[in-house]
């Protein structure tokens, strides 16, 4: 298994998302892979004050483009999807080239 190629024509792209709930969610794009013919992003919520940066986990959002009705929608991948683990490590060994990334311990 491996990272079939990465696209850089969204990276720093911020997108606005609405949530299952209406809400309207701000991520900033950090990575696209292509992996068995699909696409995924990794992004990472955007905060509005030096605050909210502080406070945030760093947890990165991951998401994948599917199809539906011949449009390109945007579907939040959780850790109970099959290919969950192989994408989060694809995308933490990626980003660990780019970003110092640090691990807390739980």
């Amino acid at each position: 298994m491996s990272a079939e190629g990465k696209s850089s024509f969204f990276d720093g792209t911020l997108l606005s998302l609405v949530g299952d709930t209406g809400e309207q969610i701000e991520l900033e794009h950090l990575d696209t892979i292509e992996y068995e013919g699909s696409f995924y992003f990794a992004l990472s919520p955007v905060h509005q004050t030096p605050g909210e940066y502080v406070d945030a986990d760093g947890d990165l959002v991951f998401m994948k483009v599917v199809q539906d009705g011949g449009e390109d929608l945007l579907r939040s991948l959780s850790d109970t999807d099959p290919e969950y683990e192989v994408i989060s490590a694809l995308f933490e060994e990626r980003l660990a080239e780019e970003y110092e990334l640090i691990w807390e311990d739980d």
